[in-house]
C-alpha cells in the first residue's frame, strides 16, 4: 500500500522502480535518490526515535528531506496491511506534506 497511498498524496516515490515488495535501503542509495520527503514506517518505540534514527545518521543532512524538516513519522499499520487504516495514515500523510 506505500506506493497507492503516496500517489494518492500526490507524492513522487523515489523507490518506485524497485520489483521487491520488501527490500533494504542503504545509506548511499537513500541519499544518492534525495527524496524530498521522508515517510517512515514503524511497529514500536517513539516517533521521534525513529526519526532520530534516521536524521542523525552520518550524512542525513544532504537529505533534502531532513535539511528542510519534511520527515513524517507514522505507525506501520497506517500503510500496510491495506485497511481502512491505510486512509487515516493517507489523510495524516496529506497533512503533513499539504498536499
Amino acid at each position: 500500500m506505500a506506493q497507492p497511498q503516496l500517489a494518492a498524496a500526490g507524492l513522487r516515490n523515489v523507490f518506485a522502480d524497485v520489483d521487491e515488495r520488501t527490500f533494504e535501503v542503504t545509506r548511499e542509495e537513500l541519499i544518492g535518490r534525495n527524496p524530498d520527503v521522508l515517510v517512515l514506517l514503524h511497529t514500536d518505540g517513539s516517533p521521534a526515535a525513529v526519526a532520530q534514527a534516521i536524521t542523525s545518521m552520518p550524512g542525513a543532512q544532504d537529505l533534502s528531506a531532513v535539511r528542510n524538516n519534511q520527515v513524517h513519522v507514522q505507525l506501520f499499520n497506517f500503510t500496510e496491511p491495506p485497511t481502512p487504516l491505510s486512509l487515516d495514515g493517507l489523510q495524516k500523510i496529506r497533512e503533513r506534506f499539504g498536499q
